[in-house]
């Protein structure tokens, strides 16, 4: 690989981070939406079609993670039960603790590309 097809490799892998980054802080964002501040003042605006969209994206979060972790889905699940190990976080918790380990994951890519930079000079 030459010298400036590196540099343009490193600068679309960062802007494809970045772009992760703001798709996880989004889906914070969206997560605000089922507090449980917005639950209990507005009980009415809440059904099982809710339920069933978190699961979904939930179910989708494991897959992501899996893919770029390395991680079996199920070694993630295990990594959400509480420290008792005696029930799981609810959904909004668990998707939450996902966006948290995605935003870990984005943060430590500029350590990885600056280590390559340095090797490739």
């Amino acid at each position: 690989m030459t010298a400036e097809s590196k540099k343009q490799m490193f600068t679309r892998l960062r802007e494809v981070r970045d772009d992760i980054a703001c798709l996880t802080n989004w889906l914070g964002l969206e997560l605000d939406k089922f507090d449980d501040t917005e639950i209990e003042s507005s009980p009415e605006n809440f059904d099982w079609g809710n339920v069933g969209t978190l699961g979904a994206v939930r179910c989708e979060m494991l897959e992501i993670l899996s893919f770029i972790s390395g991680f079996d889905t199920e070694e993630i699940e295990d990594n959400l039960k509480d420290p008792n190990n005696d029930k799981t976080a609810n959904d909004t918790q668990e998707i939450g603790a996902m966006s948290d380990i995605l935003d870990k994951y984005v943060q430590n890519c500029d350590h990885v590309i600056a280590e390559c930079l340095c090797k490739s000079d």
